[in-house]
């Protein structure tokens, strides 16, 4: 919906008041985030009047100020055209948290953000912050010129189109002896810094000469495998398992952040209670434990892939309010679980032999609780809302892959239920 004309006269009245008040709460004022990836603008209030009542702005301070979004009288009102469809509301509105997200950001999205709340009858809040949007190198162009031959002099080029911040090179000489040179422009102060190297060879010896008919070969093979590096497709996203239940051989897409499933609630089994909550974790020696009894090919597989010190939601499954209770790392990389041989476990497989195990199992560390417990149905409810204006949480895996136990987590979703702890 277009934006009202009291609401426009609403924020010029802002852009006016602007430097009066810091009364929102921003928690990051300065947020990074790579281009093309979501980002979650934290900020929320505490109100002391019907909230309903109150006016909400997020403005762009870029040349002019440009609205990203707002709410207003019971309606959201869309932004510039440039943040259309990009932007909504972490919460559904009215609410005490403000924070918003904006989908697929670009470079022209960096700067100064101000987040206003207007109440009728009293001085306006505000409070605003930063964002940077870095944006990766783009696939380097290499090139060589002159004649590699003895005594004689070739300059090596490489170059990338774009990257923010400016990206840096290194060049590597090859056996028999290896050495790597940092380009002359890295140590330029920053504003003189371009987006390209060069490497002059003068007078060269035998080796480089025998080399140097490679080298060009080589810069476009570099430039190649750059280029070409492997994105990930929406099915690998959504954990799509293998045609083959023992292992993977398709290459996967690497995550950095989990989310695991146990049951805070007692529940027997061949008269063996299976209860672990998050309480349970943190009163272990060291607040560690293994995380053993998974017998799912795929979420074994995401279990192999974790790395020491990656983090990962501890989900209370399987009880009367399920839902992330709070935050752990992964402190061991995946070993053989011993429970697998155990006649006595409840997750005991005969099929599965010493010399060739089939299950895994990592060692985690209970790392906080979260400010608030975030229940299911809180975010199947947002999950529904993102599934139709593009938000974070559209393809998360609690709701696409939901008997999963073990799960990934793009940074994107990770960071985005963060901002819901408020």
């Amino acid at each position: 919906m277009e934006v009202s004309g009291r609401v426009r006269a609403l924020l010029l009245l802002c852009w006016i008041f602007q430097g009066e008040s810091q009364d929102v709460e921003i928690p990051n004022r300065e947020v990074e985030v790579v281009k093309g990836q979501t980002v979650v603008l934290q900020a929320w209030y505490s109100p002391t009047s019907d909230i309903s009542r109150n006016t909400v702005l997020w403005n762009f301070m870029a040349n002019e100020s440009k609205l990203v979004i707002s709410y207003s009288n019971g309606e959201l009102g869309a932004g510039s055209p440039e943040f259309r469809k990009r932007a909504g509301f972490s919460r559904s509105m009215p609410s005490a948290n403000l924070s918003i997200y904006i989908n697929n950001t670009q470079e022209s999205d960096s700067g100064r953000y101000l987040c206003n709340v207007l109440i009728p009858g009293v001085p306006g809040l505000l409070g605003d912050l930063r964002l940077n949007v870095k944006v990766p190198p783009s696939p380097p162009v290499c090139t060589m010129t002159g004649s590699p031959v003895l005594n004689g002099n070739v300059t090596l080029s490489c170059k990338s189109s774009s990257g923010k911040p400016v990206p840096q090179y290194k060049w590597t000489k090859t056996a028999p002896m290896s050495e790597v040179f940092f380009s002359p422009m890295q140590n330029m102060a920053p504003k003189k810094r371009t987006r390209g190297t060069t490497r002059t060879l003068q007078n060269c010896n035998d080796e480089e000469t025998e080399n140097g008919s490679r080298i060009e070969d080589s810069l476009v093979k570099t430039a190649q495998a750059v280029k070409g590096k492997r994105k990930v497709s929406a099915s690998e996203k959504t954990g799509k398992q293998s045609s083959s239940k023992e292992e993977e051989t398709a290459e996967r897409p690497q995550y950095s952040h989990w989310l695991m499933k146990s049951e805070p609630e007692s529940r027997y089994e061949n008269g063996i209670d299976v209860k672990f909550g998050i309480e349970d974790l943190k009163g272990l020696p060291n607040q560690t434990g293994c995380w053993d009894g998974v017998r799912n090919y795929q979420a074994r597989n995401f279990m192999r892939d974790m790395k020491e010190g990656q983090q990962a939601f501890f989900y209370h499954s399987n009880c009367k309010v399920p839902g992330i209770a709070g935050i752990m790392k992964i402190v061991k990389e995946s070993y053989v679980d011993h429970t697998q041989f155990d006649k006595k476990e409840v997750n005991y497989d005969a099929s599965s032999k010493a010399d060739k195990p089939k299950w895994s199992m990592v060692d985690v560390q209970f790392e906080r609780m979260l400010k608030r417990f975030i229940p299911l149905l809180e975010l199947k409810k947002i999950h529904l809302q993102h599934k139709t204006t593009d938000g974070p949480l559209k393809d998360m895996a609690l709701f696409t892959q939901a008997r999963l136990s073990v799960q990934p987590l793009t940074s994107d979703e990770f960071n985005f239920i963060l901002s819901l702890e408020d």
